[in-house]
């Protein structure tokens, strides 16, 4: 059995529940999931841990300042293991080289402030929550994806999240994680 730590940070929701979507993944493979929320939890829950997945959101083109907290306090533990790590955001919704390179951009400002890089890092797109914002956030994300092309009726959510291609790549960092003891 393979213990691994899930360590997220999110904004508006949908980190969380990819989050915990990939632990419901594992345990249905017989493994054990740890989900951490690092904007209410700091501390590295106790170990020991066969790999690590630690995914955020991008928001202004920041991480969140748990997360970094979180990687950048514990970045040692982190690099022992193997590690995945999701960088969620709107941004990786598409095929624009622009948005893509821009994302990379962000991914490689928070291994250099946080002093690790995981084994591997994939963009996940993310959900514009119409609904669960205020009108203020409401209004600026409508303008913001308008400007894109993207989806602007604001009377419903979008879901970008490709489950399928997620799951995908998560049963592949799994496989790849020597089993315990």
């Amino acid at each position: 059995m393979k213990r691994i730590l899930i360590a997220y940070a999110t904004t508006d929701g949908q980190t969380r529940k990819i989050a915990e979507t990939i632990a419901e993944w594992i345990r249905s493979s017989n493994h054990e999931a740890v989900v951490l929320d690092t904007g209410k939890n700091q501390e590295m829950p106790d170990g020991p841990f066969d790999g690590f997945i630690v995914a955020g959101s991008l928001h202004m083109q920041k991480h969140q300042k748990s997360l970094i907290r979180f990687v950048t306090n514990n970045a040692k533990a982190l690099s022992e293991k193997p590690a995945l790590f999701l960088s969620v955001s709107m941004a990786a919704h598409g095929q624009d080289e622009r948005n893509r390179a821009g994302v990379r951009k962000c991914i490689e400002d928070f291994e250099r402030e946080t002093g690790w890089k995981a084994k591997k890092t994939i963009p996940v797109a993310g959900a514009l929550k119409y609904l669960d914002y205020n009108w203020l956030t409401r209004i600026m994300m409508k303008r913001i994806v308008k400007k894109e092309g993207g989806d602007i009726d604001t009377s419903r959510n979008y879901e970008y999240t490709d489950w399928d291609a997620l799951k995908r790549e998560v049963d592949a960092f799994t496989s790849e994680i020597p089993n315990s003891g």
